[in-house]
């Protein structure tokens, strides 16, 4: 009897060893298949395989054996190894995409770069049509009129969470354009983030673009902005410029 229990307990240890390495193996080829090859995975895909492949393993056991699986043990295991395996393949996702992105909106108005851009440049009006910025106020030795240089403490929303930051003009043409650097405190998700506004005549009237470029070098956080930020940070281009052109609009005695 010991040695048949002992041939018994090692040919379940094969099959469970057999099962986690068959679950790791699949959800690796899997995001392989999907995006591309990153050393790590083996080790991002060790905890659900683990986890998944102890399940099938009992699963298998209790059917060889005509018993019934342990109900609360593949519920759990197999909830939290779903989970998990999810969780691994977003990670994934995130490690293949680029750490820089970019977002464009623009809106053609009949109203003249001139009506825009008195929206656009007031320091008091900035909170009002950029969504992302929840106030600002220049430093102590940055003058009253923006310029290439200025300097602005800031108050950033960023879903919905007010961050504390740094405005930098890093360009500043009138009625033309004007882009704005954003300097994040130190441990910030964002390594770099700038907003830009264009605006340009053309033969359907004026054209304002915003652009919000940022880059997020982390694999983790860029996973947290992927599948948690992304939404907000895109609405938020789609807002500023709507806002732009509404309040401009007010003003001109349009709206």
């Amino acid at each position: 009897m010991p040695g048949r229990a002992g041939a018994c307990y090692y040919r379940w240890r094969m099959r469970q060893l057999i099962a986690i390495a068959t679950v790791s193996l699949l959800l690796i080829l899997g995001a392989t298949i999907l995006w591309g090859w990153p050393g790590a995975w083996a080790l991002i895909a060790l905890g659900p395989g683990v986890l998944l492949g102890t399940v099938v393993t009992h699963l298998i056991d209790a059917w060889l054996h005509g018993a019934r699986p342990r109900l609360i043990f593949t519920t759990l295991a197999g909830s939290f190894g779903t989970v998990m395996a999810l969780f691994a393949m977003m990670v994934m996702a995130s490690a293949t995409s680029p750490p820089e992105r970019q977002v464009s909106r623009s809106r053609t108005t009949q109203l003249s770069p001139d009506q825009l851009w008195t929206i656009a440049a007031p320091i008091e009006m900035w909170e009002r049509w950029e969504a992302l910025v929840r106030e600002a106020r220049a430093e102590a030795q940055t003058g009253a009129t923006p310029a290439v240089g200025a300097r602005y403490v800031a108050t950033m929303l960023i879903s919905g969470r007010e961050v504390p930051a740094t405005l930098v003009v890093t360009a500043w043409e009138p009625r033309r354009h004007a882009r704005w650097q954003v300097e994040w405190p130190a441990g910030s998700a964002f390594d770099a983030m700038a907003l830009d506004l264009s605006i340009e005549p053309t033969s359907a009237g004026t054209t304002a673009t915003f652009t919000l470029s940022y880059a997020v070098p982390s694999v983790t956080a860029r996973a947290i902005e992927r599948w948690a930020l992304r939404p907000t940070l895109d609405a938020s281009a789609a807002e500023s410029i709507d806002t732009l052109v509404r309040l401009a609009t007010e003003r001109s005695g349009g709206g």
